[in-house]
């Protein structure tokens, strides 16, 4: 059987350890961002400044990648590569209050924000973040702290704490029953819609029309909002942007660089099998991206709907959306840190150290070229699942005979 996580009562919570922890994290990250100010103009909230500066003055301009560049070297630096926003346009509406700062305070002040989430996450999800792990996690939310991707998204100021939290928020709604508002706050992170409609599509499968509906309505209600922001040409654009980072056709270093898509840094299936361009033509590789991504998505289907427990589900589902996205960074495998918790009594010691060690020796030792590597450890993570479901379904057959 797989365990997963309980519910606990109120009173028996044991946060201090976390918040003991956490003060000494943000302390740590907070005087770092402050100390290497001349760094943060090179990190990703660099574009995400831009979007709200633009969403806040020429909305109509957003998908505009000169604008974009124009903007980047004005307000933040003029020396640094452009980072280009390709994301739905109601994400920008987040970053619009903060480019009301000077560029150093917005970076700052999103860092403590996106600090806070983590909080929240934790406070909500007690249940999921408490299961003792010896070493990474002696106490309630310490499994938190050590895991390179979440440092990397907090230290660039990405937007995948925030996913994170709403898929924690989705996964506590559907374990209480309430599946319309798990659907509700799933499509509130269409802003990754690359991870967020398989994610999606894995848990209407297994909880169907309520979870559906759910999502469908603020889905439309996410494009309706897009739309009036930006309008008809601005999601036209948009659509076009998006076609263009698949790399569909061309996997040039030029094509790359436009785009600011690099595959072999992406720790998912994209990554994983990005040399073999250097072989084969685009094309090929594409095809045989979306072969294995289907295999691995028909097998999650298989899984969710097998699986003895919401816990073992929802971990299946955000692994294989993990896997087959087409866009995901060190700084989105933060997500992880969710089927980790709640696969962690039943992952073994070697893909939980696994999980932990790689991306932090591949990015620091090998590079970020070499991101591709961290994504051995999630597929090792998703078989071990695999094992446990086909086991638990076996031992219920022989019980049921």
């Amino acid at each position: 059987m797989i365990a997963g996580p309980h519910h606990e009562p109120h009173a028996g919570k044991d946060t201090r350890p976390f918040f003991f922890a956490w003060c000494i994290y943000a302390a740590a990250l907070l005087a770092a961002g402050a100390f290497f100010q001349q760094l943060a103009p090179r990190f990703d909230f660099r574009n995400f400044y831009a979007a709200g500066y633009l969403v806040r003055t020429q909305p109509a301009s957003l998908y505009d990648l000169a604008r974009q560049e124009q903007v980047q070297s004005t307000l933040i630096s003029a020396g640094n590569k452009p980072l280009p926003f390709v994301h739905p346009s109601y994400e920008a509406l987040l970053y619009a209050p903060f480019s009301l700062l000077s560029y150093h305070w917005a970076y700052l002040c999103f860092l403590a924000f996106n600090l806070l989430l983590l909080v929240v996450l934790f406070l909500r999800a007690y249940p999921v973040f408490s299961a003792p792990l010896t070493f990474w996690q002696p106490r309630p939310g310490l499994m938190l702290f050590p895991f390179f991707a979440l440092a990397v998204a907090l230290w660039h100021g990405q937007n995948s704490v925030l996913f994170l939290l709403l898929c924690g928020l989705a996964y506590m709604e559907l374990e209480d029953g309430r599946d319309v508002s798990a659907g509700c706050l799933l499509a509130l992170g269409l802003f990754k819609f690359h991870v967020a409609l398989p994610l999606a599509f894995l848990c209407a499968v297994r909880r169907g029309r309520r979870f559906t509906a759910g999502f469908a309505v603020t889905a439309v209600g996410v494009a309706l909002l897009c739309f009036a922001i930006v309008g008809k040409s601005g999601m036209a654009s948009f659509v076009s942007l998006i076609h263009a980072a698949t790399l569909e056709g061309d996997q040039s270093a030029q094509a790359k660089a436009a785009i600011a898509v690099f595959p072999e840094a992406m720790p998912n299936l994209v990554g994983l099998l990005s040399p073999l361009a250097n072989w084969v033509p685009a094309s090929t590789v594409f095809a045989f991206v979306a072969a294995l991504s289907a295999a691995i998505f028909a097998a999650g289907i298989y899984l969710v709907r097998k699986a003895s427990s919401e816990a073992a589900a929802f971990a299946i589902a955000t692994v294989c959306a993990a896997l087959v996205s087409y866009h995901m960074y060190m700084s989105d495998e933060a997500l992880i840190l969710l089927p980790m918790a709640l696969l962690s009594r039943s992952l073994s010691k070697g893909a939980l150290a696994a999980l932990y060690v790689v991306p932090l020796v591949v990015v620091l030792f090998m590079g970020p070229q070499w991101s591709f590597l961290a994504a051995i450890p999630t597929l090792w993570m998703l078989l071990e699942a695999a094992q446990l479901v086909v086991r638990s379904r076996r031992f219920e057959e022989l019980v049921a005979a």
